[in-house]
């Protein structure tokens, strides 16, 4: 491989890892939600910026309700508060964790500032259908809340939506359904905001998620042409491979502009096939393109090892339901932050017996590392990402 592709390999991690930088407000530290109640009124959208509706919300379980079911004599039962962003099956009812699969309502009373202005609401990834009432009006929703897998769809829908905000209160009433995951509930906080504000911030990451797309795209296909020119250094191939992988998970996986905008027929379950597939694949190319550099810093028996676990989820999640191979997926995070961190000692390794190019790979993979290892935790809810 030549040398300056080293650093385009450099490159190419830590624009990465800049994906996974999020968005600052206002030092001013955000309220929290305290038995279904969130109070704004000395918070101004303005100055202070958007708000995550985070902490104690109602939790209605095996219950689809609405507003009106709540404007009728007698409110529902409250099976508990349940502290968002959250899976419910991390919550313990009377002395035992709820179940995965299963369905729920989810309720939160907004104290408004004075004269808030124009609102919206951007919301994320939810596990797995959605449907959203604010102020007994149903503004969002995503794919078919259900009481079974039959009456149930699964679809991911991030975005922007206005909510009218007239008066100094505001309920928002959230009902979701899961039975096509290893994670049911909302997992990641609603965001509450000025409109322009949201759709301006929605805006810029979808520009740069769409650049960074581009951009790994067309690194790819250029070791992939050098590839084809010159068939002995087989680096290229797997750096091309490893360049696709990474390009398809982030755009498959994040604010889907490009998936909505010519694959919206696809579908929530073949997406995240491919999104699982891109994962699986991820660590041996890594590996291989690693080996290939540094022959004397990575175990011969660590390439097909690689390669025969990828294989065997793949042909796992190939072959199952989407309910069942979720949770291999669940299980090859934790093999994904091993292997990532052999690549780390192998680059190590070889900046410490000064091989040709190896310090500015690791500083690149370093980066790239500390983020793969955020987003598993966040995404597993460990650590708190919204």
């Amino acid at each position: 491989m030549v040398p300056w592709a080293r650093v385009v390999a450099s490159f190419v991690m830590l624009s990465l890892s800049a994906a996974g930088c999020g968005v600052s407000h206002s030092g001013k530290k955000q309220p929290m939600a305290y038995a279904g109640i969130l109070d704004l009124r000395d918070w101004s959208f303005e100055r202070d910026g958007s708000v995550r509706l985070s902490g104690e919300w109602e939790f209605y379980w095996k219950q689809l309700l609405g507003p009106d079911d709540f404007d009728r004599f007698g409110t529902p039962r409250l099976t508990a508060y349940i502290t968002l962003p959250g899976y419910w099956n991390e919550l313990s009812v009377g002395g035992k964790a709820l179940p995965v699969m299963g369905y729920a309502t989810h309720r939160l009373k907004i104290l408004l500032p004075e004269d808030p202005g124009a609102l919206a609401v951007r919301n994320t990834a939810m596990a797995t259908s959605f449907r959203l009432f604010v102020d007994g009006r149903q503004v969002r929703s995503a794919g078919v809340v259900g009481t079974d897998a039959g009456s149930s769809r699964p679809e991911y829908e991030p975005g922007v939506f206005p909510v009218a905000g007239g008066g100094r209160e505001m309920t928002f009433i959230m009902q979701v359904s899961n039975f096509h995951h290893y994670h049911g509930g909302a997992g990641e906080a609603l965001i509450l905001g000025k409109e322009d504000q949201l759709l301006s911030q929605w805006k810029k990451l979808v520009f740069f998620e769409l650049f960074l797309f581009g951009s790994i795209i067309i690194i790819g296909l250029y070791h992939l042409g050098v590839f084809v020119l010159m068939r002995k250094d087989r680096s290229p191939l797997y750096f091309a491979l490893f360049c696709f992988c990474i390009a398809f998970f982030n755009q498959f996986s994040g604010e889907l502009f490009f998936y909505k905008l010519f694959l919206d027929g696809m579908g929530w379950s073949n997406r995240f096939l491919l999104v699982n597939l891109c994962v699986y694949f991820m660590v041996p190319s890594l590996l291989m393109f690693i080996s290939y550099l540094f022959p004397e810093e990575v175990h011969k028996r660590i390439i097909p090892a690689a390669w025969i676990v990828a294989a065997c989820f793949s042909a796992v999640a190939l072959v199952t339901p989407t309910y069942i191979y979720a949770w291999g997926f669940a299980l090859f995070q934790i093999i994904m932050i091993i292997g990532f961190t052999y690549c780390f000692i192998s680059l190590l390794r070889a900046s410490f017996r000064k091989r040709h190019g190896a310090l500015i790979m690791l500083a690149g993979f370093a980066c790239f590392f500390i983020t793969a290892i955020i987003d598993a935790l966040s995404f597993n809810n460990i650590i708190p990402f919204y």
